[in-house]
């Protein structure tokens, strides 16, 4: 799997991929058309992109001047060493982000998950969305983060 990496408050890259808040709808599917297969739209202001051999899976929420929200939903993403998403659980990814000085509260924002200041991002769980289990459900980031 390749790794997406987190720019806070600005958006997600990998290699010369890069998704980030205020780009058109256009730019953000023409960027991603040579990696991804064509995104599929459940709603008219979302893009999925699902990528089924490297897991990536993100999806795209778009205002009316571009890219609003980024849902990393399945791959790998990660901040200065710390993984984010891909195969770990919310102990250990509380016990690096705290270790590495981000500040982090019960979601204010969002109705689900846990909310890291410095990152700008919502952290949630499987159990804390129904489901089972501390492994890690969504990281979402957005233009309209409430800190």
């Amino acid at each position: 799997m390749t790794e997406w990496t987190l720019k806070p408050q600005r958006g997600i890259e990998r290699g010369a991929l890069a998704i980030h808040f205020g780009m058109s709808r256009s730019a953000v599917r023409e960027r991603m058309r040579d990696a991804f297969p064509p995104p599929q739209s459940h709603f008219e202001t979302e893009d999925d992109f699902e990528h089924e051999t490297d897991g990536s899976w993100i999806r795209v929420r778009y205002d009316d001047v571009g890219v609003q929200d980024i849902e990393f939903l399945g791959g790998l993403l990660a901040y200065n060493g710390v993984m984010l998403f891909g195969g770990n659980e919310w102990p250990s990814l509380q016990q690096d982000l705290t270790a590495a000085g981000n500040t982090l509260r019960d979601t204010k924002w969002l109705g689900d998950g846990h909310d890291c200041l410095p990152l700008a991002v919502n952290i949630a769980t499987h159990e804390e969305v129904g489901g089972d289990g501390d492994g890690i459900e969504w990281v979402i980031m957005s233009t309209q983060f409430e800190s």
